[in-house]
């Protein structure tokens, strides 16, 4: 799912600072997949919903795990 592949490569921008750019676009691409799946007019949306559901938390989590240096937080 595109979801997924959005979620890996924003989740690597995790790794290094100068790469948070990158992670807040992808999760701003995530939102726009889920505002999208929201709006449409088909009811079957469970699967996918859940999927991008998914892949935000994942990006969330990885995100979280990152340690900061001491004096930052």
């Amino acid at each position: 799912m595109i979801s997924e592949t959005i979620a890996l490569i924003h989740a690597l921008g995790c790794a290094k600072e100068g790469y948070r750019p990158v992670t807040m676009e992808g999760m701003t691409q995530l939102a726009n997949l889920t505002f999208e799946l929201f709006h449409t007019e088909s009811d079957e949306i469970g699967f996918a919903a859940e999927e991008v559901r998914r892949d935000v938390g994942f990006v969330a989590k990885s995100f979280l795990n990152v340690p900061e240096p001491p004096l930052a937080t």
